[in-house]
């Protein structure tokens, strides 16, 4: 089955990479003047009226990438947090991470980041992950298959975004997965492969993916306020660089009061980002 890969080999104790690489990889490196203690990673670049260049900053994850603001028609709008692996965890299959705080999880697994996935639902009394999910071959979620876009992960870093529509076969796809002790959960497509979903809802975190000239890049891209999912679509799109570089997934991750907080552990230090409700929350993305 040919599913958009996005494939990242790159293990959390790599050395880092040199900032002219990950220039490359986000296909606008050539023409950008290098200044610290912030430096802007892009020239000013026209997408339907949107203008987004990246700033990096002094906050630097474990793993050897940077913090990098995102800057929309002169005015900063969100973060850009780079990653290379992810795993999912969640009540029904790891409670006890549940019972602490958010660096609680970075000290348990070690990991640079965490953030809620976009697929919770129920009522106060009963909030459950939705999708028939698998958390490293683990079943969890409850059970439905929703015409959503999907995140299938290997073996931790070979990261996979994909569609419902694109699995001709989606139990066959999902025993497999098990077997090989993957995992899989559903998100929300908000932009796939040119494909728009317009609509005026609101969000405040998006998990993305682009090809760019070394490969795949992806990674959370956290606003600093809500906004709607057509404006957040044009300023990531607004990243893109002809011939160089495109923006290929935008799916939505669960923000706002109960399920929008977030995790970054920059400098040492581990940032929460945003609010939760423990009760509600059922999972966690966490990002390597």
């Amino acid at each position: 089955m040919n599913f958009e890969s996005s494939t990242s080999s790159d293990k959390p104790n790599k050395e880092p990479n040199s900032r002219r690489d990950f220039l490359r990889k986000l296909g606008i490196i050539g023409s950008t003047t290098l200044l610290a203690p912030k430096v802007a990673i892009s020239n000013v670049f026209e997408q339907k009226g949107i203008y987004t260049e990246l700033l990096e900053t002094n906050e630097k994850f474990k793993n050897g990438e940077s913090v990098w603001e995102i800057i929309s028609s002169g005015e900063r709008v969100g973060e850009f947090w780079p990653i290379h692996g992810l795993n999912l965890v969640t009540k029904q299959t790891d409670p006890e991470v549940f019972q602490g705080e958010l660096s609680d999880i970075h000290t348990r697994l070690r990991n640079v980041a965490t953030a809620p996935d976009g697929m919770t639902g129920g009522s106060m009394s009963a909030y459950v992950m939705q999708g028939k999910a698998l958390s490293s071959g683990r079943e969890c979620g409850d059970g439905v298959v929703y015409n959503y876009g999907i995140i299938h992960v290997h073996n931790g870093f070979n990261i996979t975004f994909t569609h419902k529509s694109e699995i001709p076969d989606y139990d066959e796809f999902y025993n497999n997965a098990k077997a090989n002790k993957d995992t899989l959960f559903f998100l929300p497509s908000i932009f796939r492969n040119g494909n728009s979903l317009d609509s005026n809802k609101v969000l405040d975190k998006a998990f993305i993916r682009r090809n760019t000239p070394d490969g795949a890049q992806i990674g959370v891209v956290l606003f600093d306020k809500l906004t709607s999912y057509n404006n957040a679509r044009e300023i990531i799109l607004g990243l893109d660089r002809d011939n160089t570089s495109e923006t290929t997934h935008i799916y939505y991750l669960d923000g706002a009061n109960v399920w929008g907080q977030a995790s970054k552990e920059v400098n040492g230090q581990v940032k929460n980002v945003g609010t939760r409700d423990k009760e509600a929350v059922t999972n966690y993305l966490v990002f390597y």
